[in-house]
């Protein structure tokens, strides 16, 4: 009951006078610097695409912009005196959504001898350029299916890369159908940003309400990061909060969050990675009337589903646990 009275009176209580500096850091214990580290990264991306930078094509991240984006992070995060900077950091926990960072999904003729040797684990796969992409870029094999033509290998790397590029060229090689980098499909919360010569501007939104299909209802909040760090509050905009959204704010939501479904889209496999399971989960998948059309009572670290029987279409994966849900839009090709 004590988080509920705290909860309602983060909604309640008048807003911060907007348009006010405060003084903060760009300095965090570990912890906090790696809670936004793929923040910054993906934001670095982003630019670079936004600005036709040249390492737009490049697979490593330019880590100057990227710094420059988590000290900014960082100051919104230390500036406590902002009742807005304990919403949006500590209470909704919100990061950025795309692009992927760390997951490659090839699908090749599993004839192809590198294919054949990364079934096996054998390594080096004998490919010139498989091997030096593994090497380079820190990418390991976490899984293969050949049951179908062509397979599917998935590389993953604990390395933040731009890895679309190195998607872009490996469809050009001999054998690769398709290739493309980890994407979540739907929408989510997010951090959006503009940069000029006095401040780096962050915009944090939270989306609710039908978001695997774009969220309906949407809240914003803008502030500026100085040169010194300062920070200041710009105000919020969009749909006001609702008392319900932050008691449905659970602890396991964070676990939903570092989800993993892929391919996307698919034509017959579906792969769901949670990593460690806290409590017993179940999976739904449903259709766009809201029939269901597979469902487990217990899900796997590593669940493998099979979609093969469904019919072409948008579905959507409710992942579901003691503490509350979050529900993932599907392709099926």
């Amino acid at each position: 009951m004590k988080k509920k009275i705290v909860y309602l009176f983060l909604i309640c209580a008048p807003a911060f006078i907007k348009g006010q500096v405060v003084s903060s850091s760009c300095s965090a214990h570990d912890s906090v610097l790696e809670k936004y580290n793929k923040d910054a990264d993906r934001l670095a991306i982003r630019r670079v695409i936004r600005i036709n930078s040249t390492y737009k094509d490049s697979v490593r991240i330019n880590k100057i912009i990227s710094s420059d984006y988590r000290d900014a992070l960082i100051a919104v995060y230390n500036a406590t005196a902002l009742p807005a900077t304990d919403t949006i950091t500590r209470l909704l926990n919100i990061h950025t959504y795309n692009p992927g960072l760390n997951s490659l999904i090839i699908m090749a003729d599993s004839n192809l001898a590198w294919m054949t040797n990364l079934r096996y684990n054998i390594l080096p796969t004998q490919d010139y350029e498989i091997d030096r992409m593994m090497k380079v870029y820190f990418l390991k094999k976490v899984f293969y299916s050949g049951l179908l033509q062509p397979s599917m290998v998935v590389f993953r790397s604990d390395t933040n890369s731009n890895l679309a590029p190195l998607a872009r060229k490996l469809k050009n090689s001999v054998g690769v159908n398709a290739a493309e980098a980890e994407f979540l499909y739907g929408d989510g919360n997010d951090i959006t940003d503009s940069i000029n010569t006095k401040y780096t501007e962050l915009v944090y939104s939270y989306g609710w309400q039908e978001c695997p299909t774009g969220c309906e209802q949407r809240r914003y909040w803008k502030f500026r990061v100085f040169s010194d760090c300062s920070v200041e509050y710009m105000g919020s905009y969009g749909r006001p909060l609702e008392a319900c959204l932050f008691l449905s704010v659970h602890e396991n939501e964070i676990f939903f969050d570092n989800v993993k479904i892929y391919p996307h889209p698919t034509k017959s496999k579906l792969f769901v990675e949670c990593g460690i399971l806290k409590s017993k989960t179940s999976l739904t998948i449903t259709d766009k009337n809201g029939k269901t059309v597979q469902s487990l009572t217990s899900l796997k670290p590593k669940q493998e589903l099979d979609l093969i029987l469904l019919s072409k279409g948008i579905y959507y994966l409710t992942l579901k646990d003691h503490s509350g849900q979050k529900i993932f839009k599907i392709d099926k090709r």
